[in-house]
């Protein structure tokens, strides 16, 4: 009967929705409630637009777009071709298309749909494959889109890029500043956790980010397929293209906006760098920050020329406030230092010194403008705080060139323009690379000088560093050993005075086996240190759930429970650097228990034997003593 249905000419689109992606169940009780009515209707469509407002139908449609959801993340995470993701976008597209604008809000927010086909998309196993083997070629998409093989790999790429975002393009409008917010951590965190998969390198974010900015935007590589000849259910192409079109800006702008300040924050590390070679040159330091700036603007720009302005609201929203002054700020005052034939280096930077009146001018009104301070409103660290600095650093900067442009000593007029440059570079740099140029070497300082009773090295948590590998057994069985080292270490001190133990000190770099371990070390101050936080990536754990996996396997050894713990341990995360790598050490601080925590070693039948033994830390190592002195 219901198949019959499809023939009647006026059948309705959400109908055929209802028999084909949702529920036969829900249809035919929806059919039952609608003749119950007692009501007569000319076509399917005047019933529909009679009752589409009827709680009854809501109910059944929520009911029947909910296990259609349940159904298409199911899908998604299984997909391992184009043609798949672009049913399933197509899937999504279906279940939408009919609805009106205030019951797809409902649906939204009542499903949260567009997290998790974002999330779904982006975690699947094949596009992850696939992403990790395009990007470790290192070669351009120009290059790469030559083999047939690998264009049909962007493809896949694009495809799912398009369907992670469709889900976001089909109610963008409704998606509020803290949804993307969220979106924006949660992209990041997706990234970060493909970044396991490939070597550590500072600018593989970047990297990544660009790749895929540029995968999503290239209509070269949208997937083409007929599929009217697949889908008994007729979509509504409008629908379905209109909003590939806007998850392709969308996507592109997401992954653009995520590297707007740690590409300007490279720039200058660069400067800083290549400032302390003989052969740096301020002129040219001074047009790569201005070169680097508007690339970005021209490229923000693009998405907001070739996007339609309803959408563009949601990419001023994206595009955060700090990323734009930071473009206006250093594009106002790094232009011009570019190679000019027949003018010397005195000439253009004299020439800019005589703009310094005009550049704090705009530089300040733009700022009133656009700053929270200036507005009667508070600001944080999170708000414009780091850029109002910047703000103030430029004008400083600014007001001296200003003050020396009537000076007659010309030589003593350029050394000090040069100096103000310079130092407006180094300044920035210390504001925008603080975390890059700080570190917590004072909190491990006092105890990496030498091992005793109260302070005791390791390597690692888990990773096997002066043993190749040999097979997963063996791998395992090293790693399990490994840890079981730490607890010892923990437990000693607990049962002695107590001490500070620093997981990640390197005391033979050089029997250090495996190459893919030569990549997470650093020296500082004469010692090499191993990067936990890359271990703890590779292991697909946290500091949270290792402190969990301690206390738990310390209950175990001493029948105790996890609460006498908690307060005799404190794990904190230690954030090292060196000229051109970052890595994290945990240190973990031990106070004297004033109970003995004794290893209890249940045997026998049923556990009646019990063996107990006692740890503690004496001459710098930890050693089972008579337990019959402390009993």
């Amino acid at each position: 009967m219901l198949k019959n249905l499809l023939l009647c000419k006026g059948f309705n689109l959400v109908f055929q929705k209802l028999l084909y992606w949702l529920n036969k169940d829900i249809l035919f009780k929806y059919l039952i409630f609608m003749s119950n009515l007692n009501k007569k209707w000319s076509s399917f469509d005047e019933m529909y637009a009679d009752l589409k407002n009827e709680d009854h139908y809501k109910h059944f449609i929520k009911k029947s777009t909910a296990g259609a959801i349940t159904d298409l993340i199911k899908k998604i995470e299984q997909a391992k071709t184009s043609k798949d993701f672009f049913d399933c976008t197509c899937i999504l597209s279906s279940i939408f298309d009919g609805l009106d604008e205030d019951f797809t809000h409902e649906l939204y927010s009542k499903t949260n749909v567009y997290v998790l086909v974002f999330n779904a998309t982006l975690r699947n196993e094949n596009f992850i494959k696939i992403l990790i083997e395009l990007i470790s070629k290192n070669q351009k998409i120009s290059i790469l889109q030559k083999e047939e093989s690998n264009f049909d790999k962007l493809i896949f790429l694009n495809t799912a890029v398009m369907l992670a975002f469709f889900g976001i393009a089909i109610d963008y409008k409704s998606i509020t500043k803290n949804s993307i917010e969220f979106l924006r951590k949660n992209t990041t965190d997706i990234l970060r956790n493909i970044l396991k998969h490939l070597p550590a390198h500072e600018n593989n974010f970047i990297k990544l980010c660009f790749f895929l900015e540029k995968v999503a935007w290239d209509v070269r590589f949208h997937f083409n397929q007929n599929y009217d000849s697949k889908f008994p259910v007729k979509l509504d192409d409008n629908f379905l293209f209109l909003n590939l079109k806007t998850s392709r800006s969308l996507a592109g702008i997401t992954f653009l906006s995520l590297i707007i300040r740690p590409v300007i924050e490279n720039s200058f590390k660069k400067i800083i760098n290549e400032n302390k070679g003989e052969s740096f040159n301020l002129s040219k330091s001074l047009d790569l920050i201005y070169v680097t700036s508007n690339d970005l603007n021209e490229s923000i720009e693009h998405y907001y020329r070739n996007t339609s302005k309803d959408i563009t609201s949601f990419f001023d929203i994206f595009i955060q406030k700090n990323e734009r002054n930071l473009i206006f700020f250093f594009k106002k005052i790094c232009s011009g230092f570019n190679y000019q034939d027949g003018k010397n280096f005195f000439e253009i930077v004299s020439e800019k010194a005589k703009l310094a009146t005009e550049i704090k001018k705009e530089l300040s009104e733009y700022s009133h403008k656009n700053f929270s301070a200036f507005n009667n409103k508070e600001i944080t660290e999170t708000d414009n705080e780091w850029t109002n600095k910047i703000f103030l650093i430029s004008i400083k900067t600014f007001s001296v060139l200003e003050e020396i442009n009537n000076a007659k000593d010309t030589r003593w007029s350029l050394n000090v323009i040069v100096h103000e440059l310079n130092q407006w570079i180094v300044d920035v740099h210390e504001i925008l690379n603080k975390y890059y140029i700080e570190d917590d070497w004072d909190k491990i300082k006092d105890f990496v000088i030498q091992e005793n009773e109260k302070i005791e090295w390791k390597s690692s948590f888990y990773t096997p560093l002066e043993q190749e590998y040999r097979d997963e057994e063996t791998d395992s069985s090293i790693k399990k050993k490994i840890f079981e080292k730490i607890l010892k270490v923990i437990l000693a001190m607990l049962n002695t005075e107590g001490g500070t133990l620093i997981v990640g000190i390197v005391e033979n770099p050089e029997a250090i086996k495996r190459e893919e371990i030569k990549n997470l070390l650093i020296v500082k101050n004469g010692l090499t240190f191993f990067d936990i936080g890359q271990e703890f990536r590779i292991q697909n754990k946290t500091l949270d759930t290792v402190r969990l996996q301690i206390l738990d396997n310390l209950k175990q050894i001493t029948d105790c429970t996890q609460d006498k713990f908690n307060s005799l341990i404190e794990f904190e995360p230690v954030i090292l650097r060196n000229d051109n790598q970052v890595v994290s050490v945990i240190k973990i601080s031990i106070k004297k228990s004033e109970k003995q925590f004794f290893n209890v070693d249940k045997r026998g039948s049923g556990g009646n034997s019990i063996w107990i033994s006692l740890t503690k830390r004496a001459q710098g190592q930890n050693i089972d003593v008579d337990i019959r002195d402390y009993i």
